[in-house]
């Protein structure tokens, strides 16, 4: 059986990375960009909440296509 070790990685590293990556976008959206103190500040937390869902699911994505080309590298070996 083989182990989709990129999917897991992309899984799990996917996760961590969107974890602080949503709150380094968080930061510098309220210090750099939303900071003004007019209430547009309330609109950066989903769409840094969306980045990060976005950024995970690429690495996920990413992850299983990778296994995929693996495993098709793989067949192709042992059939010649």
């Amino acid at each position: 059986m083989r182990v989709p070790v990129y999917t897991l990685l992309g899984l799990f590293g996917g996760a961590v990375a969107a974890f602080f990556g949503f709150w380094i976008l968080l930061a510098f959206g309220f210090v750099l960009v939303f900071g003004d103190g007019n209430g547009r500040e309330k609109w950066f937390i989903p769409l840094a909440g969306a980045a990060s869902v976005a950024l995970w699911i690429a690495l996920v994505i990413a992850g299983v296509l990778a296994d995929r080309a693996a495993w098709r590298k793989d067949g192709e070996s042992e059939r010649e």
